[in-house]
């Protein structure tokens, strides 16, 4: 009995076996229908094999020859090329960014200020922080120097004190075109950045430009700095040529440009004359000058009194003339005239007073 129980084992177990290596060697050729179905058997022959006294080595080979149905991984190149594809532009928040603005300038709204104000904030943020999205707005600034959003471009870039910004203003006082020189010049004025090499360009378009607009950029463009004195009398040199310009408003700033380089009172002499100019303008810019420069005399005094005292000059040259007479020394006759004169004020601003407060009629 036992033995027949042992032959019938013996004869179970061969057949399992004999049946789990036809069923591999038949179906390996099939690499799809192999991964999902070789599993099952395998690990049913493992089992049953186990219960046998006498395991096959065959079975256990099968097992661990086993096909890897696991996913596998991306290729490396392939994994690469999908993350630059997905990287975003470093210069992307600056685009977009410069993308509202222009919306919100050619969409005015109650807000529109206080939105395009919030979004050259965050540009301006960008800008001094990236360097892909500064290099951006330098180019975007150059395709559009006459456009509103090119100007406010400019105008973010010149307080970003980079030595790409430098090197762009320069580019383009260097240009071609006037539109370019002036926006260079504009730039270089915001920088305030005065080395050599800035004013070696300034003087030169000074000297040597034809076009007022570009001339007049420079003289915003050259404000007072440290020089030597050598620099500071080949300066005032360049300058007194465009105190006799025929455009008032080129000898204006250029009699505040003197003023502001003048090293003594002799080089003072082109402003003071510049008080009988026949321009009121001019006149002004000149009082003004004064006002600013450090030097002063008598002479200068009495030419400022002519002015105050003149009842038929211009009253805002007359009120800017007697403004700068308060900062010199007067000598009593000057100091009447001084008097007068803020009593013509004074009267003025009551009749002023008096007609705005005055009750509208029924």
């Amino acid at each position: 009995m036992n033995l027949n129980m042992k032959l019938s084992a013996t004869v179970l177990c061969s057949s399992l076996i004999s049946t789990v290596v036809g069923f591999y060697l038949g179906h390996s050729s099939s690499a799809t229908t192999a991964t999902e179905q070789v599993p099952a058997p395998l690990v049913q022959s493992e089992t049953n094999a186990n219960a046998c006294s006498e395991p096959n080595s065959a079975t256990i080979t099968l097992a661990e020859n086993k096909p890897d149905v696991s996913t596998p991984d991306a290729p490396p190149e392939k994994a690469a090329q999908t993350t630059e594809v997905t990287e975003p532009p470093k210069a992307l928040m600056a685009k977009d960014l410069f993308g509202q603005l222009e919306e919100a300038l050619n969409q005015p709204s109650p807000y529109a200020e206080s939105i395009q104000s919030a979004l050259q904030a965050q540009l301006l943020y960008e800008m001094s922080h990236n360097p892909a999205a500064l290099s951006w707005a330098i180019t975007q600034f150059k395709n559009g120097l006459s456009t509103e959003t090119g100007q406010i471009l400019g105008a973010l870039l010149g307080v970003i004190q980079d030595p790409e910004v430098e090197a762009a203003s320069i580019e383009l006082v260097e240009g071609s075109s006037s539109e370019e020189k002036i926006a260079g010049l504009e730039l270089m004025a915001r920088l305030g950045i005065y080395g050599e090499k800035q004013r070696s360009h300034v003087m030169k378009l000074l000297s040597g430009e034809t076009n007022k607009n570009v001339m007049g950029a420079a003289l915003y463009a050259l404000p007072k700095h440290p020089t030597s004195p050598q620099e500071t009398t080949q300066i005032i040199n360049t300058l007194k040529p465009l105190t006799q310009n025929d455009d008032p408003e080129l000898r204006r700033r250029a009699m505040i440009a003197v003023a502001n380089w003048a090293n003594d009172r002799e080089k003072l002499d082109p402003v003071v004359d510049a008080l009988k100019d026949n321009s009121a303008d001019v006149r002004a810019g000149a009082a003004f000058a004064l006002a600013q420069s450090r030097y002063s005399d008598q002479s200068v005094a009495s030419a400022l009194v002519d002015l105050v005292k003149n009842d038929e000059e211009d009253w805002v040259v007359r009120e800017i003339a007697w403004q700068t007479l308060a900062d010199l020394p007067m000598s009593e006759s000057h100091y009447k005239i001084f008097e007068k004169f803020q009593a013509e004020l004074d009267a003025s601003a009551e009749v002023e007073t008096a007609s705005t407060t005055e009750p509208v009629a029924p």
